[in-house]
């Protein structure tokens, strides 16, 4: 039953991103009030997907990668939901968000047949709070990416994207979000650092995933630090945001693939 959810979820987030899509390219009004309405009607029959998901599996959705892809554009796409409530002018950021989020259901419904009981070690509060803001940072990097793209179409050629925000918030939005998602990435590392103590004995172990996102970490760190101090903004901030997403990706969900470590070893395929 939980399958069903999850592809009327998906159906929703696809049509959503088309929408957001034809907003964004023919200047349509319509299209972002309807690709908002069908996001958050999206989220209704997808939280039941985790949930059922989650009951049958007797565990978070951490393991498969139908599991981690699909709790990834859940948490993504409310991340962006709420934060739309708040900035409006990052609304427009759904036509990159919500084709993300698509694309995660995709990739994670390649193993909605595979369940896989989780180790005794995942039953840890600190694990619940490393993997949350890990998911969160998915949205967070995916909205200041949006932005940044958007921002370099702009500054580029502002008559022909008439219904984007001016240049001055998108280069200030895109900041914000890089911040959150900065500050999220450090939170998971700590958390992730206390529950590996617990369940390998030992707080860090180079293991891939752990190098990278304390790359990726420090990475955002410096872009952040070049904006705060050294004043860097315009396109050349746009740029290393946009790099910042692409080193998120990576870390996220390729590491596994090209360099497995003791962080894949858990995940079932």
């Amino acid at each position: 039953m939980d399958v069903i959810f999850f592809w009327i979820a998906t159906t929703l987030y696809a049509l959503s991103a088309v929408l957001y899509l034809i907003h964004f390219i023919f200047d349509k009004k319509w299209g972002e009030k309807g690709a908002a309405a069908l996001a958050a009607g999206g989220i209704v029959p997808h939280v039941a997907a985790v949930a059922m998901r989650w009951v049958q599996a007797g565990h978070g959705p951490y393991i498969t990668r139908y599991e981690v892809f699909s709790s990834d554009a859940l948490i993504a796409v409310a991340v962006f939901l709420a934060a739309g409530l708040l900035y409006r002018k990052i609304r427009v950021a759904g036509a990159i968000v919500m084709s993300g989020a698509f694309l995660m259901m995709g990739y994670g419904a390649l193993s909605v047949d595979t369940k896989a009981a989780a180790p005794i070690t995942f039953k840890s509060w600190w694990l619940v709070i490393h993997i949350l803001f890990g998911k969160v940072i998915t949205g967070a990097m995916l909205i200041a990416g949006a932005l940044a793209v958007f921002y370099l179409l702009k500054s580029k050629r502002p008559e022909r994207w008439p219904r984007l925000p001016d240049v001055a918030s998108l280069d200030d939005l895109s900041y914000r979000f890089l911040s959150l998602g900065f500050c999220a990435l450090g939170l998971m590392i700590v958390a992730g650092s206390i529950w590996a103590n617990s369940a390998w004995g030992r707080y860090w172990g180079w293991d891939p995933i752990e190098t990278w996102s304390l790359i990726s970490w420090i990475t955002v760190g410096a872009i952040l630090h070049l904006r705060r101090l050294h004043g860097w903004r315009g396109r050349r901030m746009a740029w290393l945001t946009i790099a910042a997403l692409l080193l998120a990706i990576f870390t996220a969900f390729l590491i596994t693939i090209v360099s497995p470590g003791i962080h894949s070893s858990y995940m079932v395929k």
